[in-house]
């Protein structure tokens, strides 16, 4: 779980360095959520692999939520950090986050004072 969030901060440090012909900078948001999913090959002709799961859905519902630039993720995945990912991450919760009617327990997620001398950075 700690590289997911680690690798959600390398690749918003990494397109922030790309710029439209416009020169205006790239950005990109993220919605992190753990729990289960499925997974299979759809199609005969035209073959894609498609997931599914509600996990999926409130991951989705977080980076959409999520403005430029922020990693979301749920409760269920801080729930899953281990103890020495305190150092690598800080974690804000985002008060007010409701989706179809119901409250969700969201958390802003940046890195830590020890994020650079993880072995993806």
């Amino acid at each position: 779980t700690i590289q997911m969030a680690l690798l959600a901060f390398r690749i918003k440090d990494v397109v922030a360095t790309f710029y439209t012909h416009v020169g205006e900078r790239l950005s990109v948001q993220a919605g992190i959520n753990c729990g289960p999913a499925a997974g299979a090959v759809v199609g005969e002709s035209r073959r894609f692999y498609c997931i599914y799961g509600d996990v999926l859905n409130t991951a989705s519902r977080f980076c959409w939520g999520a403005k430029p630039g922020e990693v979301v993720c749920s409760e269920l995945f801080t729930d899953w950090l281990p103890r020495h990912a305190l150092g690598l991450i800080r974690l804000s919760p985002l008060p007010g986050v409701v989706f179809e009617g119901k409250k969700v327990e969201a958390f802003l997620l940046n890195p830590g004072p020890e994020t650079n001398r993880h072995p993806l950075f």
